[in-house]
C-alpha cells in the first residue's frame, strides 16, 4: 500500500470515549462498515509499519482492533473528497477476548441485541469515523511520441517538428511553451517554439545540418 495518513485509535478518540462504568477505558474498537465505494481503501496495522487492508466486514463479522492499533485511508488514483466513514463500535476494558494480529483477523458476532449495549464491553450503538482527502496539483502528462523523453527525426532545411498533445487530469485547458533556460535542463531551448494552444512545435530558423 501507499499513501494515507495514519492514526492510532486511542488518538482518534482521545477525549470522545465515555463510560457509565466508572474507571472504565477503551480497549479498542470493532469494525463492521469499510466499504469505501471505489474511492479508496481502509487499512490498519497493529506496529504502525506493516499494514493490512480491511476487508469485507459487517455486524455479523465484526473487526477487532486494539486502540494501540493504527488506521489510514488509501485514496484511489486522483480522488479527493470525502469518502465513505469507517463504521465501528467502541470496546472498552471489560473486553476479555484476543485482538487482530497482523493479517490474523480476530472478528465478533454484533448482530444479536445481547452481544452489545448494557454490561456487554462493546457500545450500544455505532460510531463513524470520517476522514477527508485534500485535492493537490497534478502535473500534465505529455501523450504524443514517446512523451516527455521522445526523439523526432524531420527533414532538413524544414521548420515543423511535432504537434505536442497532453492531458491533464485536473483541467482539460492546457496551453505549452518550451523551457529556455541555457542549462541541462534545456540547452537548446532558445531554437524552438510552439503554438500554445495547438502544441505545434517548430524551429525558430530550419536547421541546416545533415547527421
Amino acid at each position: 500500500d501507499s499513501g494515507g495518513t495514519a492514526q492510532q485509535i486511542s488518538d482518534i478518540f482521545a477525549g470522545e470515549f465515555t463510560d457509565v462504568d466508572h474507571g472504565s477505558s477503551m480497549a479498542g474498537i470493532a469494525v463492521t462498515g469499510a466499504d469505501a465505494g471505489g474511492t479508496g481503501a481502509w487499512w490498519y496495522s497493529d506496529n504502525g509499519t506493516a499494514w493490512t487492508q480491511i476487508g469485507s466486514v459487517s455486524p455479523a463479522s465484526a473487526l477487532v482492533l486494539s486502540a494501540a492499533a493504527h488506521l489510514k485511508f488509501v485514496p484511489a488514483p486522483d480522488y479527493n473528497g470525502t469518502p465513505p466513514a469507517l463504521t465501528v463500535y467502541a470496546i472498552d476494558d471489560s473486553y476479555a477476548g484476543a485482538f487482530t494480529s497482523g493479517a490474523s483477523a480476530v472478528t465478533v458476532d454484533l448482530t444479536p441485541a445481547a452481544s452489545h449495549g448494557g454490561s456487554t464491553a462493546f457500545a450500544q450503538n455505532p460510531t463513524a469515523i470520517t476522514t477527508s482527502v485534500t485535492a493537490v496539483n497534478d502535473d500534465p502528462v505529455i501523450t504524443s511520441g514517446a512523451g516527455a523523453i521522445a526523439q523526432v527525426s524531420i527533414v532538413e532545411n524544414t521548420t515543423a517538428v511535432t504537434i505536442v498533445t497532453a492531458t491533464d487530469v485536473d483541467s482539460a485547458n492546457l496551453t505549452y511553451s518550451v523551457v529556455t533556460d541555457d542549462d541541462d535542463h534545456s540547452p537548446d531551448g532558445a531554437k524552438f517554439t510552439i503554438d500554445q494552444n495547438a502544441g505545434a512545435l517548430i524551429f525558430v530558423t530550419a536547421p541546416d545540418y545533415e547527421a
